[in-house]
């Protein structure tokens, strides 16, 4: 590790926490957009007609009715994105004064109910032109959060797509709010009988709800013009809800300030990385604060952004068709690719796999001494259909919202040819705290903090962590800056507690901080729990020692607390496991990976190796796993298994696997 990239800016108020960490490059003050340009999202729009008016913009793939297949993607300009703009901003706006539900004293909220597509983000810029927030919401809330999140917020219009109207049409009742559904497909007027415009439509003539499709809403904008309410950048843009891993969803409220310093710091940070013509292709969840950062970024370097056409299947034809210049993502993507594109080379079949080991072998060592990427001989030879799976254009590659393990960071690094790092957030900060910085050669940091904000070590002694640490200062890390958010809807009683008295946020991560000015993640505050012995355990910590196997694709670690260890649901890597299974019992053992799973002497084969594992990890005894239990479905967010930013919810495991627990004990 080069230089010093993060130091003390100020010096730790007492024994129990840190000094202030800063970037290097925001030493003397933090970053925000100069005074010259945009401070809000309607600025943002405005500065990116300006200067890329003629570009496309945003682009989806069209469906033929006759074969039920996509087409090539279609995109509309930045100058004919803004006209749709306008009008559903005006289109919007009258129905909330058609309806009086316009509010002087309260937030006046829009939700949308949908996959990424351009109707989406177009309907999130219009209502920034009249000042009304946005609420994203998740198709795996549940009918409770639903509701709750729809009379939290008051929001009398929800836009949505045909799917989800007849989800919303049958808890109308329970909706005190609710005046408007907008369909962003065609509802045409007149359908015949039982088609599902006719159907809907018929449906809700039944509710005190009105209902209408986009281009009618458009039509209103068009007929009734109204001066834009603009905002200011402390003014609300949206409320975030994350459904967490306990408890109702939260409201994070996120400013125009948040999202313009983290979208302007990007473009600041990633400067030498873009392109000409920029591309990018939008999947993540736009009702999450990474995805709403990004599509601001990409207004900042005028990108065509090519939305996914919502079928996972398809997601690498697409992205393939869109040819990104940049790639962002999460773990749980990327370890898929490397699962896929490793069956294909290093652990294919004879002279593949040889010559692709030795091409890896030779890349990595050629990236170690000289930070480049690119190879002169192999990428021709071999990479060159690796670097396509992604378009063949990426420049970058960045992975956020959990660890993503080394060898995958390692792997795709040389098979994609590109710069890939991971970086750090939580919605609270706006999805960005700290980065790897460009071509780094190491894998366990999640780099210094982005210049926008600082950071700050807090000792949590219940885990044996302190400021004091050496060689290195460990606690729990605090963030601070333009880009954290003010705080969480309705909750008074979680502000007081989610932040210190300097406005410093609680991530409820644990953290070090190494003297090239490095985070490192290490643990988790939040999810401990408590064995009969009195030790606090720490799952995460576990957890990621478990990873370590190469047969093991996702473990959960849990506990009883009148136990003495803690035991495992370990969910298996397909490829991985078959090759594991191979060498540790030759033939004597094949099938499905569901009677593999069931095989008792295979279980205890891998239950000793992680223990192994765990022990030259430096777990402590009573960190050791005692059981486990194999099963061959993947979590999933659509199982409630994982939270919509791919986190594990405990609460859901512990109940969906109690019986089994239970038996692991036994």
């Amino acid at each position: 590790m080069d230089g010093v990239h993060a130091k003390v800016v100020r010096e730790a108020r007492n024994s129990d926490e840190t000094g202030v960490f800063r970037r290097f490059d925001g030493l003397k003050e933090l970053l925000v957009p100069p005074s010259d340009l945009p401070q809000t999202i309607p600025q943002l729009l405005e500065y990116a007609l300006k200067n890329y008016g003629d570009r496309p913009y945003l682009g989806k793939r069209v469906k033929d009715p006759k074969t039920g297949k996509f087409g090539e993607y279609e995109y509309d300009t930045y100058n004919e994105t803004y006209s749709k703009v306008k009008n559903v901003a005006n289109g919007i706006y009258h129905l909330f004064q058609e309806s009086g539900a316009l509010s002087e004293e309260e937030l006046n909220c829009v939700s949308i109910f949908a996959i990424n597509r351009p109707e989406w983000w177009i309907t999130d810029l219009a209502c920034n032109y009249h000042s009304l927030a946005t609420v994203g919401l998740f198709d795996t809330f549940g009918p409770e959060a639903f509701i709750y999140i729809l009379n939290q917020t008051k929001s009398p219009i929800v836009v949505t797509s045909i799917d989800k109207i007849p989800y919303i049409l049958a808890q109308q009742s329970k909706l005190e709010h609710l005046k408007h559904i907008v369909c962003m497909d065609p509802l045409p007027k007149g359908s015949p009988g039982g088609t599902l415009p006719h159907i809907m439509r018929s449906w809700a003539a039944t509710v005190p709800i009105s209902l209408m499709d986009y281009e009618e809403l458009m039509d209103l904008g068009v007929k009734n013009s109204y001066p834009f309410h603009l905002p200011e950048p402390e003014s609300v843009t949206t409320l975030c809800y994350t459904s967490g891993t306990t408890g109702k969803p939260k409201g994070v409220i996120i400013t125009h300030k948040n999202l313009l310093v983290c979208s302007y710091s990007v473009y600041t940070t990633m400067y030498d990385l873009l392109s000409p013509d920029p591309a990018s292709c939008s999947y993540m969840p736009l009702s999450h604060c990474y995805e709403r950062a990004l599509q601001c970024f990409d207004m900042w370097q005028g990108a065509k952004v090519g939305f996914y056409t919502g079928d996972v299947t398809m997601l690498l034809e697409d992205i393939q068709m869109v040819k990104p210049t940049g790639f962002c993502s999460v773990p749980r993507l990327l370890n898929r690719m490397y699962d896929s594109i490793a069956a294909k080379t290093i652990h294919g079949s004879g002279l593949v796999s040889a010559l692709f080991k030795v091409a890896l072998h030779t890349k990595m060592e050629h990236y170690k001494k000289t930070g480049e990427t690119m190879h002169s001989f192999w990428d021709k030879v071999l990479f060159s259909k690796t670097k396509a799976i992604l378009g063949g254009r990426t420049k970058y590659v960045i992975s956020g919202s959990a660890p993503l393990p080394k060898q995958t960071l390692e792997f795709l690094r040389m098979v994609f040819a590109c710069d890939v790092r991971q970086g750090y957030g939580l919605s609270e900060t706006m999805a960005l705290v700290s980065v790897q910085p460009a071509f780094d050669k190491y894998t366990d940091h999640v780099g210094p903090p982005f210049a926008h904000n600082e950071i700050k070590l807090v000792s949590v002694p219940e885990m044996n962590y302190s400021a004091n640490d050496k060689p290195f200062p460990r606690g729990e890390v605090l963030v601070r800056g333009p880009n954290v958010c003010k705080g969480y809807f309705k909750r008074p009683e979680l502000n007081e507690t989610s932040f210190d008295d300097e406005g410093f946020y609680k991530t409820g991560d644990i953290g070090y901080i190494d003297n090239h000015g490095y985070l490192f993640l290490i643990d988790r505050k939040s999810s401990l729990f408590k064995l009969s012995q009195g030790e606090f355990i720490s799952p995460e910590r576990i957890e990621s020692a478990l990873l370590n196997h190469p047969a093991v694709m996702t473990a959960w670690v849990t506990g009883d607390r009148t136990k003495n260890y803690p035991v495992a649901i370990i969910v298996p890597d397909p490829e991985a496991f078959n090759n594991w299974v191979k060498n540790s019992f030759g033939g004597s053992k094949s099938g499905e990976l569901k009677s593999l799973c069931q095989d008792k002497e295979l279980s205890s084969k891998l239950l000793q190796e992680l223990k192994e594992i765990s022990k030259r990890e430096k777990l402590a005894g009573f960190e050791t796993i005692i059981n486990i239990h194999l099963i061959p479905e993947q979590f999933s967010i659509e199982s409630g298994l994982l939270t919509p930013t791919n986190k594990l919810c405990r609460p859901k495991l512990t109940d969906e696997f109690k019986d089994i627990i239970e038996k692991l004990y036994e």
